[in-house]
This record gives structure tokens, C-alpha cells and sequence, in this order.
């Protein structure tokens, strides 16, 4: 199951003011699906449910196990996943969904005080701090902040630990970054003529790509993954968001240049994601994302030690394929940070990847300020812990340095960063080891405490120190579920940072609601499942693993990472999930029935789900928080349902005819009905025909939100009402807009008895408020009249009719022509054009009137230059 932050768009793009005209000028990848199947992408299974199907085989995966299809001319979404799913050995289908990338955050307004290189709490039992000679290095204040200084005493990183960028790419020929870029040995060195293989054009090392050298190019699949990000000039702010992610974990330093990055030598591998025009957040697809781990997977296979990976796009957007190329880099020891995304919210109450599945490779990172403040979006049980996020220089275009590198994905490659120096100190380091260093070092700040897991921002120097550290305290590294789960049967796993003593766990284990369970524990004695005898109810959990907890050498777990030794509760590790509505799924939709009612409802744990298809004219990442309904109409006729009383968040509604989610056709949908927060959906009713209704939330910016309360109401759709139109008076071709309500559904709209032309509003948020009606030719002025099956309505005033004036036309001589109308005609003006076909077509004319004039008439002249002219009188 999916849901949306958003972080996209709308919590992506429209953050950022952009509409939504902009940005959904076509259906998100129409077209594609990703298949699982037993045997692999490859097998026979496979291979016959696509011939089954008529698809083609885009690209396969076949290390994760999926490929993505093309579905034949005519097979939509729905009906290409309903076929598969019929296919024997068909495990997973889902569609090529839309992934989006965080959007920059525009800089905070300049505060006092700040300008000024803050003061860092020292640590007593650091060791001599070393200080780059990078000259910006002086402003690093975020490197300051982590404890840098008394790490790089440790280690200044190692060119034989590689981390993996994947963004937008990477200027990999900045001067600050070029001898920190990895350079794939199945592409460096000569060729067998003596070519350079770099250059070659040819794939050397038969990975699937031509030349790459420092990384792919997943977009367009090739091996170039250059930052090219927003190469247009005017823009304000250009956005090489990889180049920018890069110089925080990895600017060469103590060079004498630029600045310095957490690692002074280091191997970055660029994986080109996503566009970097900062408009286009959405550029890339799940079968991508696929397609950049399925690289990691195999390049580590060949030797390569790759132990890191940035990325650059918030974790909500989640399926199988998703969760399983996650999966499938976590089992070759590399580490994933995610950023935690810019929207505030808190990532407890939505669906999150780190939600969904049992993903012990992903660290989620917060944001911090340089005091120590919140920033951008937080959980409790979902992000690990904070680190700078704002005023952060890092490298940009060409051989530029940018000072505004802001929002959790200047956060992330800070995590990434040291846990590459971690794996510079200490080569083979497991990921266990790797949380228990980055999680176990955090500084407490009160600004994280409840908000995070740990309750604290990064320090590096301490992650470093505690690799040695052989007297620290047990800590709960990794636990599940948490946040917004999908399946009430999920058992609980829970992982130390060392060998723990069983009972006193299992006594100190505590969940409320209560519920049975059995424990097994794995050989080492580091985690635990908890297998519940019953299902988990559908209401929130708290878990709770007291201070009474021991390892095995009887020190007392440190819950709350705060390094001291206290009792319970203080030193309790606590997290909690909880589970969506009853009816958030398509086939535990609640019924409703009779002609009219209401009901109130909320959909604040709502997901959406996989198969789920949003209303037509929105992306899969618009539509939020679904909850369903049935209802069956009681007769023939036009029905309406609305939330347009007591709805709290950016609500969408939509009526579906059909009896399963993949093939539902879409009746009726509604957004913005005269405000954010209301929708109102009329349809034409078929009696004892069943229908879904799904309430749900849309994003278009940060304001109200996608979750909250609302008030679903239905009842047989009232007559139309003419409450004004414009303009007030007009001649035949006049375009008039009438305004009032329940417009759907007309039949004919008459002008004065005279039918007239008429279009629905194209912006579906007026589709039941406006008309828009041609003034017939011949007509004569009187009332609108609008007919509808559900009722008719009469304007109560006459909307006035001018006639065309007569336009004379006289010829003087060859290129000279007399025109006159009566000067009675007010508010007309004379067009002409050369030809019938002309380009441009009809354009004003200025002409000066003859004199003396002519009593009652308008009379001028005009020179043809062409020796020809067409002319007419025309009201605008």
C-alpha cells in the first residue's frame, strides 16, 4: 500500500507555488507495469504471462527479481494488472509509479547572530582536533556542529570506501570533487586497441552500459551520469541537487581549495536519477529506482566496496519493487540514507517505506538547524535522528561553490558521510554496527527528544570513539513495526546493539493494547520476533522495552541514547504503530444507503492503495488518505454527494462504478467546489446499481493538509440555479458565461426560446458552477433558460442582445475603398484581414473618419495594398 506526503508533488513542487496545470499535463506512465514472478524475470513463468498478456519486456531486474512491461495498444493500467494477476506464477504486480526527488528549500531570511561560526560544546575525551586549510572551510559551521574536527584525528576517510550518490548526478569534473570520484576499473585503463576505455564507446566491463566511468545515467540509460541540474540561466536558483549532495560527504579536503567534505578522500559513484531542473521533480520511475540498485548490486559483486548510498528522494513512496531493491543492497551490506522530507509533518501518521516493510538497512534523517532547532519533517518511531540541514556549502555548476544547500537532503549525505568515515576506520563493518555507531553517538537535543528515535542530532566524532568503546550500554538499534502499518498480522522484531540477556528482555517487553505472543530470539542473542497470537487491532500500540532490560554482561539498556544510566521510564526504549481504517481499502468499503444521509468521518491513518487509480487529470503522487464507501442507488435519477460541510484538509471526491479496484470506471469527481476543502460529485444514478465513493485527499501545497475530518453528505441532486452571468449584453457569436449551481448534466440552455450552443467548464473545479453559452445567431434578447434531467432554471434578469450593424463597403477606385455603419453601433470595432487564409487572422483596424462627416453613419477610408481585403464589424 501507498500513500502520498508528498512530498510531492504535492509535497515536492507545489511547496513551491507551482501549479498544478504544470505539472500534470499527462498521465504518469500510462502504459508500464512491474512484474514479479516466480522464477525471475527471466523464467518461463514470466515469459508466459507476458505472451499471456501481449507485453513487452522493457527492462528486467533480474538480481531483485521484477521487470517492467509495456502493455499492448488499448490495455489500460487496470485491466494489464487484472490480466497478470490471472497468470500462474505471477507473485506481485504493481504500476510504474512516479518517484519524486526533494525540491530545493529556498534559504530562511537572514537572522542576527548569525553570521558568526557557532560555538561547539567541546568533548573531553576527544583527541586533538585537526583543521583543514580549505579557506571556506572557516564557514562549515555544520562540520563544526558534528564533531568533525576530533574526527578527522581518527581517520580523514579512505579512497577504498565507496558511497553511491543517487540524484541528480554529479559534476564529476569539479576541481573539489574530481579526485573523489570513483572510477569503475571495467572501464579504466586501454582497451586491446589501445584505446582509451573511458572514451571508447564501448561497454568493456558487459555491465549493460557504454563507458561508465563514474557512474550511470538511469533516466537514459547510459553511462554518463553528469549534474547537469537547471542549465538555464535565468533561473534563481539552479539546483545541481547531486553535485550539492556530493561536497557534503566527500569535497577533497585539506587542499587548499573550496571547502571540505566529511570525507577527505572517499570514491563517490554517481547515479543519475532524476532531472535537475528544479521543475521537474518528478522525472523519474520506480522500474529506475530498480534499475540503479539492480547497478549497486552487481557492482559490488564484481568487487567493488561499495558500503554507502545517498539518496536524494524522500522515502514515501513505496511498493514491492521498492522495498525489495532496498532489500536486495541491505543483503549486500551497504547502508541507504533517506531523507526524512521537507513537508513538517510527522512520518508516525503516514506510509513510509521504512514503515512498510523490514528494512534494517535504512537510516532516516531529520534536519537540524545550527541551534540545535527542529527542522523539516520528524517521528518518533520513524527518523533515526537529526543533522544539519540549512546553510550548508557544498559544490555546484563548474568549478562554483553554493552557501544555501537546505532541507533533509542537505541532512542526509551528512549521515552518509560519516558512515562512510566509519567504514574508513573500521573495513568489514556490518550494518549493525553501523547503526549502533551513527545512533548510539547522537548528542541529545531537547529540540529531537520525542520527535526521533534516538532524540538526538549527529556526532561524528563520537560515532568513531565508540567503535572502541567496550564498556557502553545496550541500545535498541532497530525496531518494527512502526509508524503506519499495513497488515494487522505483522509480528514485532526488534534488534540490540549487543548480546542481550533473554529473560530480562522478555520481562521488560511491554504493548499496549496487550496481546499474547511468543518470543524467538536469534543464535547471538542480539533481536527478538514477537509472534502475536492474534491479530494487532486496528488502533494505536504503544511498545515499550523497560530500563530493567540487561545484556548479557548485566548493563542496563540506554533507551533513550542519552549516555547515562537511568531507571525506568527515563531509560525506556518506546515506539509505536498503528494500522489504517476499516475501510481505507477498496474491499472494506463501508456501506451507505438511502436517498439522502451523511456521515463523519476521518482518514487520518489512510493509505492508498497499489492498484488504486486516481481521478483522471491526477498523478499517482496528487492523491492521498483514501477511504471508501458503498452505496447502491435506491432509483434512476441524479444523485450528489459533497464535503462541503465540516472538511478539514484539500479533499478530492470521486464516484467509481465496478466490483474490484483494478477495473473501476470513474462516474464522477470533484476537488475545490468553491473552496480547498470541498468537493461535491453529481452523477446519474442507475437504480439497485452499486457504486464506490472514495473520499480522499489531494496535495496542492502545505496549508490544509490531506488528512482530517470530514463530512460525507448525499441526497438527489437539487434543480440548477442562474445566479448571474457576463457579459450582460452582446451579438450573436458572443460568448456568455452563465454562473449558479448544479450545472451537470444539462441538456440545453436556450436564450429567449432560442437554443444556444454550450460547454461545461474545462477547470473541473467550476464543472458544476459554470456554462459557457454562444449567443445564436438570429437571437433576440430575453431570459437564459438552462434544462437539466435533475430540473430547469430561468435567469430572473434578460440578458440584451445588440444586432449587427450593416457594414458597407464601396469601392473608389483600385486601391481605395469607402466603409461605413451606423454610428449607433457602440462598443463594435472594424477588423480586417488580407485572405480567407491568412496568418495573421482578423487584426484590428485604425482609420480615420472622413469629414465633413456623414449624419447618423461612421465613414472611413482605407488603401489596399494588395489589391485586396476582407472587413468586418466586430464587438470584443
Amino acid at each position: 500500500m501507498l500513500s502520498r506526503l508528498s512530498i510531492g508533488v504535492l509535497f515536492a513542487a507545489l511547496a513551491l507555488g507551482l501549479n498544478r496545470g504544470a505539472l500534470y499535463a499527462d498521465e504518469a506512465i500510462p502504459v508500464e507495469l512491474l512484474v514479479k514472478c516466480e522464477g525471475g524475470p527471466s523464467g518461463a513463468l514470466a515469459q508466459a504471462a507476458d505472451a499471456a498478456v501481449g507485453a513487452t519486456t522493457i527492462r528486467r531486474f533480474e538480481v531483485i527479481g521484477w521487470h517492467c512491461a509495456g502493455l499492448p495498444a488499448g490495455v489500460s493500467l487496470a485491466e494489464g494488472m487484472a490480466r497478470y494477476r490471472a497468470q500462474p506464477g505471477v507473485l506481485h504486480v504493481e504500476p510504474n509509479r512516479t518517484v519524486l526527488r526533494l525540491p530545493p528549500v529556498p534559504p530562511p531570511p537572514p537572522e542576527a547572530g548569525t553570521s558568526e561560526d557557532p560555538v561547539v560544546r567541546p568533548h573531553s575525551e576527544d583527541p586533538a582536533p585537526i583543521v583543514p586549510n580549505d579557506p571556506r572551510y572557516r564557514s562549515q559551521w555544520n562540520l563544526k556542529k558534528i564533531g568533525m574536527e576530533q574526527a578527522w584525528a581518527t581517520t580523514t576517510g579512505s579512497s577504498n570506501v565507496v558511497v553511491a550518490v543517487i540524484d541528480t548526478g554529479v559534476n564529476y569534473l569539479h576541481p573539489d570533487l574530481a579526485a573523489n570520484m570513483w572510477r569503475n576499473p571495467g572501464e579504466t585503463g586501454l582497451d586491446a586497441q589501445n584505446r582509451d576505455k573511458a572514451t571508447n564507446g564501448i561497454d568493456d566491463d558487459g555491465n549493460g552500459y557504454i563507458d561508465d566511468v563514474h557512474g550511470i545515467d538511469v533516466q537514459n540509460h547510459t553511462g554518463d551520469p553528469m549534474d547537469f541540474g537547471n542549465t538555464d540561466p535565468s533561473s534563481p536558483d539552479p539546483n545541481p541537487h547531486g553535485t550539492k549532495t556530493a561536497g557534503v560527504i566527500g569535497a577533497v579536503g585539506n587542499n587548499n581549495i573550496g571547502f571540505a567534505g566529511i570525507n577527505w578522500q572517499v570514491n563517490i559513484m554517481a547515479i543519475k536519477y532524476s532531472g535537475g531542473d528544479q521543475s521537474l521533480f518528478y522525472t523519474s520511475d520506480k522500474s529506475e529506482f530498480a534499475e540503479a540498485m539492480e547497478y549497486l548490486v552487481q557492482m559490488k559483486r564484481r568487487g567493488v566496496n561499495l558500503r554507502v548510498v545517498s539518496l536524494g528522494w524522500s522515502d514515501d513512496v513505496v511498493g514491492e519493487i521498492v522495498t525489495d531493491s532496498v532489500r536486495a543492497v541491505g543483503a549486500e551490506g551497504i547502508l541507504c540514507a533517506f531523507p526524512a522530507g521537507n513537508s513538517g509533518f510527522d512520518l508516525d501518521s503516514t506510509q513510509w517505506l521504512i514503515n512498510t516493510a523490514d528494512l534494517f538497512n535504512i537510516v532516516t534523517v531529520g534536519g537540524s538547524g545550527r541551534s540545535d532547532e527542529l527542522l523539516f519533517s520528524y517521528g518518533r518511531s520513524t527518523v533515526d535522528l537529526i543533522a544539519p540541514g540549512t546553510e550548508t556549502i557544498t559544490t555546484g555548476f563548474g568549478e562554483s561553490y553554493i552557501t544555501t544547500f537546505r532541507g533533509t537532503s542537505a541532512s542526509t549525505p551528512h549521515v552518509a558521510g560519516a558512515a562512510a568515515l566509519l567504514c574508513a576506520a573500521k573495513p568489514g563493518i556490518s550494518i549493525a554496527e553501523l547503526r549502533t555507531a551513527l545512533l548510539g553517538s547522537v548528542d541529545p537535543v531537547p529540540a529531537a527528544k520525542g520527535k526521533t528515535v534516538t532524540g538526538g542530532r549527529l556526532n561524528v566524532a563520537r560515532a568513531l570513539q565508540s567503535l572502541t568503546d567496550s564498556s557502553r550500554a545496550p541500545m535498541v538499534i532497530w525496531s518494527s513495526p512502526t509508524g503506519l502499518r499495513a497488515g494487522t498480522n505483522v509480528p514485532v522484531h526488534v534488534v540490540f546493539s549487543q548480546p542481550m540477556n533473554r529473560t530480562s528482555v522478555e520481562q521488560a517487553f511491554v504493548i499496549d493494547p496487550p496481546v499474547a505472543g511468543n518470543f524467538e530470539w536469534s543464535p547471538d542473542g542480539t533481536q527478538f520476533t514477537f509472534r502475536h497470537q492474534e491479530p494487532f487491532l486496528r488502533t494505536n500500540h504503544t511498545a515499550r522495552i523497560t530500563a530493567l532490560a540487561k545484556d548479557i554482561e548485566g548493563r542496563t539498556l540506554d533507551g533513550n541514547f542519552d549516555h547515562q544510566e537511568q531507571d525506568s521510564p527515563a531509560d525506556d526504549y518506546l515506539w509505536s504503530f498503528r494500522f489504517p481504517l476499516l475501510n481505507d481499502d477498496f474491499a472494506g468499503a463501508l456501506r451507505i444507503a438511502g436517498a439522502a444521509g451523511n456521515i463523519t468521518a476521518n482518514n487520518r491513518t489512510a493509505t492508498v492503495e497499489t492498484s488504486e487509480q486516481p481521478p483522471k487529470g491526477y498523478y499517482f503522487f496528487d492523491y492521498d488518505a483514501s477511504v471508501w464507501y458503498q452505496w447502491t442507488a435506491p432509483s434512476d435519477g441524479w444523485f450528489t454527494f459533497d464535503l462541503t460541510t465540516g472538511t478539514t484538509f484539500d479533499s478530492i471526491l470521486t464516484v467509481f462504478s465496478g466490483t474490484a479496484i483494478e477495473t473501476l470506471d470513474e462516474v464522477a469527481s470533484s476537488v475545490d467546489y468553491g473552496s480547498r476543502t470541498s468537493s461535491r460529485a453529481s452523477f446519474s444514478a442507475a437504480i439497485d446499481r452499486t457504486y464506490a465513493i472514495a473520499v480522499a485527499g489531494v496535495w496542492a501545497d502545505n496549508l490544509v493538509g490531506t488528512m482530517g475530518n470530514f463530512t460525507l453528505r448525499w441526497y438527489p441532486t437539487p434543480p440548477p440555479g442562474i445566479t448571474s452571468f457576463t457579459p450582460a449584453t452582446g451579438a450573436p457569436g458572443q460568448v456568455v458565461t452563465l454562473v449558479g449551481t448544479n450545472f451537470t448534466g444539462a441538456t440545453q440552455v436556450t436564450l429567449n426560446g432560442q437554443p444556444a450552443t454550450f460547454a461545461f467548464s474545462t477547470n473541473a473545479d467550476f464543472l458544476d458552477l459554470r456554462l459557457s453559452v454562444t449567443v445564436p445567431a438570429g437571437a433576440t434578447s430575453g431570459l437564459f433558460r438552462v434544462e437539466t434531467p435533475h430540473g430547469d432554471t430561468t435567469a430572473a434578469t434578460e440578458f440584451t442582445v445588440i444586432p449587427i450593424p450593416a457594414l458597407v463597403v464601396k469601392a473608389v477606385t483600385e486601391s481605395t475603398v469607402i466603409l461605413s455603419w451606423p454610428d449607433d453601433a457602440i462598443g463594435f470595432a472594424l477588423e480586417a484581414k488580407d485572405t480567407l487564409e491568412s496568418n495573421p487572422g482578423w487584426q484590428p483596424v485604425s482609420l480615420q473618419e472622413i469629414q465633413p462627416p456623414t449624419p447618423g453613419r461612421v465613414t472611413v477610408a482605407d488603401s489596399l495594398s494588395r489589391g485586396a481585403r476582407l472587413y468586418r464589424l466586430r464587438r470584443p
